[in-house]
């Protein structure tokens, strides 16, 4: 799992991508999409109305953070539960 900054989780397969946007305490934003060089192009999903919106995460701007928690998994999981079909 990539975790950048504390505000996103994200697997990569394949070339694509499940993930989501969160912060602690907060509610979470699943994305989903494709890796592309230094960048993820994704659509992210609104948790309240569950729209959908083109966003683009240059990964340039951000390090990876190796140790992840519990409630990172957690999050991680409900959104690839959520969206595999469509991406895997």
């Amino acid at each position: 799992m990539g975790r950048i900054a504390g505000e996103q989780g994200f697997k990569l397969k394949n070339g694509k991508v499940i993930g989501a946007f969160y912060l602690p305490y907060s509610s979470f934003y699943c994305f989903y999409g494709i890796h592309q060089k230094d960048s993820l192009q994704v659509k992210v999903i609104d948790s309240y109305n569950n729209s959908a919106s083109d966003y683009t995460v240059d990964l340039t701007k951000y390090h990876r953070i190796d140790q992840v928690s519990d409630n990172d998994f957690r999050i991680l999981k409900s959104c690839q539960t959520n969206y595999q079909d469509l991406v895997w």
